[in-house]
């Protein structure tokens, strides 16, 4: 009964923390698909211009963000696949179940930690090494120039949200096409988004900035446009915003880890138990095989060793009465030999002694 209450024990803590992985794959999933649909997300890092990235060499049409998403989509997938397994082998109790299910743990675990070393030594692999210098030349060259929205709605996008103004310093406008050829408004000097916004907390006030002073946001004096542009560049804003999500991926990371690490303790538990009790039911007799033992024995008691041949067993009388008649052999001590060859007969070549 103690042996059924462990394993039973057992198997609801391996379904517990089933459940709780169940519950992370689900998490993983939702992440993934919602990072596919966040397009503001999407905009600030396809800011982000990586130096020496080795995946240059594949001409990546998509932010990184994209191929984050992708990825986790598809590990929460796996996680998802995997947990079911798990809670099959829970219910079975299967110890080659739990041994394949053990081991599917054991490789997620691997391929975690390779990951996470690969990210920890390379961290241009998430776009964590930003080249300055390409991002102001990508700016000046690109910015409000047709063909190019999508990078304009972007930084749009990043000097609302972020309360910035170009890359290092507004004064990257300067020498931009956008100024230069004058692609904008005449009297813009920096994009109305670089200036304190009326309707900043509104969905999309980047694509209908309303300055709170156009004047003295669009003046070329220091001393007017402080109080009425942001002053300092996107550069460190968006890096810091991106090193937050890199945090919060690594901890995601670190928690799933250690519950798939407490999965594999249960399934320990699980195994070990089963195998014990499989133990004591071949040392210990199961109660027909004791019942079967004990019924042969009391046949045994019955029966009694012929006397004169030892292979023939016959069965001894349930009862004994006067009537039963004994073979006694009597070696008579004090008789002398004449008498006891008178008194002596052979009946059928046995002795008896009368």
């Amino acid at each position: 009964m103690g042996c059924c209450c462990k394993v039973f024990n057992a198997k609801l803590l391996l379904g517990f923390f089933n459940l709780v992985f169940m519950l992370c794959s689900i998490a993983v999933l939702f992440a993934g698909f919602h990072l596919f649909t966040d397009n503001k997300r999407l905009l600030l890092t396809s800011l982000i211009i990586i130096d020496d990235h080795p995946l240059h060499a594949f001409d990546l049409s998509y932010p990184i963000i994209y191929y984050v998403a992708f990825i986790l989509t598809v590990f929460g997938m796996v996680i998802a696949f995997i947990s079911f397994i798990g809670f099959c082998t829970s219910c079975m109790s299967s110890y080659p179940l739990l041994v394949f299910y053990f081991l599917l743990i054991v490789m997620l675990l691997i391929i975690q930690f390779l990951g996470g070393v690969v990210v920890i030594t390379k961290p241009q692999f998430l776009g964590l090494n930003v080249n300055t210098t390409q991002m102001v030349r990508i700016l000046q060259g690109t910015y409000g120039v047709p063909n190019h929205e999508q990078w304009t709605i972007a930084m749009d996008y990043a000097q609302t949200f972020l309360d910035c103004c170009a890359i290092n310093d507004s004064i990257n406008y300067d020498t931009s096409l956008w100024r230069l050829q004058k692609l904008g408004r005449d009297d813009l000097s920096v994009p109305l988004t670089c200036c304190k916004l009326m309707n900043k907390f509104e969905e999309n006030s980047y694509l209908d900035p309303v300055p709170v002073n156009m004047t003295l946001c669009q003046s070329i004096q220091p001393q007017d446009f402080q109080k009425a542009r942001h002053l300092e560049g996107c550069l460190d804003r968006i890096e810091n915003w991106y090193r937050e999500h890199y945090i919060i991926l690594l901890y995601a990371g670190l928690l799933l880890s250690t519950i798939e690490f407490f999965i594999l303790l249960s399934i320990i538990l699980v195994c070990s138990i089963i195998k014990q009790k499989k133990l004591r039911h071949q040392i210990s007799p199961s109660p027909v095989n004791f019942l079967n033992e004990m019924q042969s024995n009391i046949l045994r008691r019955n029966m009694n060793e012929n006397i004169y041949h030892e292979d023939f067993i016959t069965m001894a009388p349930a009862t004994s009465s006067a009537s039963t008649i004994r073979e006694v052999y009597i070696q008579p001590m004090d008789v002398p030999r004449d008498n006891y060859k008178r008194n002596h007969y052979r009946l059928n070549g046995k002795g008896l002694l009368v």
